[in-house]
């Protein structure tokens, strides 16, 4: 939320929303035959951030509505945050289609970064639960055991590279 909120200080249109929203709410679209249309909230906006990818199980074209919203921003080089507690392998069961899935995540991660980040809850910080977790992030991967200033230097250099891509796009346009 911190980069999104960034984002939009720097003026660049956000939206945020779960991706069971974005599921239920573009699958209701297609059984209404207004997919495209639909499909126009999440592939306008400058910035699109995903949160809880694999948290709630979805339906059958999970798959492929979301495939819709990645593969247009993708060719558009338009950039998406997601956030997940699943392992990226497990993204084919959570959406239904491992092939799509795959072509998904081939998408996101072709110009992306996985940022992998460890450490107690945030919102279970005032029982003062001390948990180690171990680092088993991927080698490409960055990956967090402090708060420090890990968010704000993350924030400072996605908005950076957001708005210099921005930049980039619209003069080319």
């Amino acid at each position: 939320m911190a980069i999104g909120y960034r984002a939009i200080q720097n003026g660049f249109e956000t939206v945020c929303t779960t991706a069971a929203e974005l599921v239920e709410d573009l699958s209701n679209a297609s059984h209404r035959g207004r997919l495209q249309e639909s499909l126009l909230t999440y592939t306008r906006p400058h910035v699109l951030i995903i949160d809880e990818v694999g948290y709630l199980t979805y339906g059958p074209d999970a798959a492929n509505v979301m495939f819709h919203v990645v593969n247009d921003r993708h060719l558009r080089k338009r950039p998406m945050i997601f956030t997940t507690n699943k392992p990226l392998s497990e993204w084919g069961k959570v959406l239904h289609d491992e092939d799509l899935a795959a072509a998904i995540l081939d998408r996101i991660l072709e110009r992306g970064r996985l940022i992998h980040l460890d450490g107690p809850s945030g919102r279970t910080r005032h029982l003062n639960l001390e948990e180690v977790l171990p680092a088993t992030s991927p080698a490409d991967s960055h990956t967090c055991t402090q708060r420090s200033n890990f968010a704000e230097n993350i924030i400072s250099r996605l908005t950076g590279s957001l708005a210099a891509r921005l930049e980039a796009v619209t003069a080319h346009v």
